[in-house]
């Protein structure tokens, strides 16, 4: 990916008018940006691709034509003797709507990845940039990562189904172990491209979850006491789940959670509310860890809740449509 292509890719996250570029001749991280505050971070960006011969089929100039001229040799179209392998060229018959034949034309067949290849992908992509990140710039209040699916591979025909069929054991591990404030993906959906912020709507739906999660339990959630309770022992239970670097604030009988650069806002009204905080993907206000918070407010979480919780999490399908919460 040239600096040009790498700079499209951060103003679909990151817009210009928000996040001016204080430096772009660096490689490690790819970007220095500067937030409204003032405050510098990095982004590094990766493209991500099934394979190889895939990558050269996109980025390749006049690639494709090449391999469905009918002036080249077949043994002289591919660039790369695993192309021949990967980019098959078959013919492909267009059907009308009755069963007729409308058209036939030649064509370049690439099978996707199964969606457990993929992700499994995915979370070697987010190991292996965590591992370069331990030689960035240490004057900068923290790197964040976007991934550029540029595979297709991911297929899902709804939205709705995101964190179900994205967020594996293995992926949610290696987003709360990786030295990334946030992680953004973006991918491709029917005739549109998506961006979803991955620790971000990991917490969100962990929230949403365990609230679901409390009223399967019938536990009503309606008094200050309670709402504490809740808090508490949600905290509990995220801390048990890995996220270790999750914090909380509490003023004004408003409960935030913080986690990357977002803040989660839960206010006590006659039901729970929620407000989504976003603080320029720069730095969060000052907040306790959850540890120093239980020690402070001094009331024990339901340590019983988290065996019954964490069952809840592997059989309970979350359904959420993050088309409304990340767009282009």
């Amino acid at each position: 990916m040239n600096k040009q292509e790498e700079k499209s890719t951060l103003r679909m996250v990151y817009k210009e008018t928000d996040y001016p570029i204080q430096e772009d001749k660096c490689e490690r991280p790819d970007f220095i940006l500067k937030d409204t505050s003032g405050i510098s971070f990095g982004v590094e960006i990766t493209e991500y691709f099934n394979s190889e011969s895939a990558a050269r089929l996109i980025k390749v100039p006049n690639y494709t034509d090449r391999l469905l001229s009918d002036d080249i040799p077949e043994e002289n179209k591919y660039i790369h003797k695993k192309d021949k392998k990967i980019l098959k060229l078959d013919t492909l018959t267009f059907m009308n709507e009755d069963g007729s034949v409308k058209f036939e034309a030649k064509g370049i067949i690439e099978e996707n990845q199964p969606r457990a290849q993929y992700l499994d992908s995915i979370v070697k992509t987010i190991q292996a940039k965590s591992e370069k990140g331990k030689s960035y710039n240490s004057n900068l209040t923290h790197v964040d990562l976007i991934i550029y699916d540029r595979s297709g591979s991911f297929g899902l025909e709804n939205l709705e189904y995101f964190y179900e069929a994205f967020y594996t054991p293995s992926i949610v591990s290696a987003l709360q172990d990786s030295i990334f404030k946030e992680i953004s993906i973006i991918i491709s959906h029917k005739e549109d491209k998506y961006f979803v912020r991955l620790k971000e709507y990991l917490l969100l739906s962990r929230i949403y979850l365990f609230l679901f999660f409390y009223d399967e339990m019938a536990i009503e959630v309606i008094h200050k006491r309670t709402i504490l309770q809740f808090i508490i022992d949600l905290l509990y239970c995220l801390d048990k789940d890995g996220f270790k670097d999750v914090g909380v604030n509490f003023a004004d009988n408003k409960f935030e959670i913080f986690y990357g650069g977002t803040g989660f806002e839960i206010i006590e009204d006659t039901q729970l509310n929620m407000v989504v905080k976003r603080y320029n993907f720069s730095k969060s206000p000052m907040h306790p860890n959850i540890a120093d918070f239980l020690q402070y407010v001094q009331i024990l979480p339901d340590e019983s809740l988290f065996q019954n919780y964490n069952d809840y999490l592997r059989v309970k399908a979350f359904k959420c449509n993050c088309a409304i919460l990340c767009h282009k």
